[in-house]
């Protein structure tokens, strides 16, 4: 009888494709609205099917009107009135997660996630009246805690259902020292998250 030797790795594969619809918000992106968007992630699910490694890819966008100025560095005093001005926001991030399920079976189940991501932010600013217009851009790294639910609303076919929410955290990979510059992304910025979309299954997988 053959014996698997101790240090073979477990065996893993991708299983699953998820695809999401994706609401968010950010500090210092939208203050009083959310962003839109949509994830895919690939899922490889270790032997029992209790941890899930999960590889994606998320893109989110959105606007808002506010009251500010549309202008950085140094101005002559009165040559840049507040304005009504909309902020065109973006952010795209690519992440590596596990989820652990702690209730539930291959049909419905709970689970927490955990993830590492890293990206880019960038937002548009431009005055309605005088059309000045400001942008940042800016490369983050962070990561977030959430809980995910799945079940199976069509029993024997390879899709799921799923709902997740999530926190987190990101922050600037370095920061710009610029005196009286535009530079809203030179700190931590914490994004609240929550998705809704469905899960195909490859043929054998659980």
């Amino acid at each position: 009888m053959a014996l698997s030797p101790l240090w073979a790795p477990p065996q893993c594969s991708a299983q699953a494709v998820a695809v999401n619809a994706v609401a968010l918000t950010a500090d210092d992106l939208l203050r009083d609205a959310s962003l839109w968007g949509g994830s895919v992630s690939l899922r490889f699910r270790l032997r029992d099917g209790s941890l899930a490694i999960y590889l994606g890819s998320e893109w989110a966008s959105g606007d808002h009107t506010a009251t500010g100025v549309p202008c950085a560095g140094l101005i002559p005093p009165g040559g840049c009135a507040p304005e009504q001005v909309r902020d065109e926001s973006r952010l795209r991030t690519g992440d590596v997660g596990a989820a652990f399920r702690v209730l539930g079976n291959a049909g419905a189940s709970l689970a927490v996630t955990a993830d590492l991501l890293a990206g880019s932010v960038r937002r548009e600013s431009r005055g309605l009246t005088s059309g000045r217009s400001l942008s940042a851009e800016k490369r983050m790294w962070g990561g977030r805690v959430g809980a995910e639910s799945r079940w199976q609303p069509w029993e024997g076919t390879p899709r799921d259902v799923q709902l997740g929410i999530s926190y987190g955290e990101l922050r600037p990979f370095s920061s710009d020292v610029v005196i009286d510059g535009y530079t809203p992304f030179d700190h931590a910025m914490r994004v609240r998250r929550i998705v809704f979309g469905a899960t195909w299954r490859f043929s054998g997988a659980h």
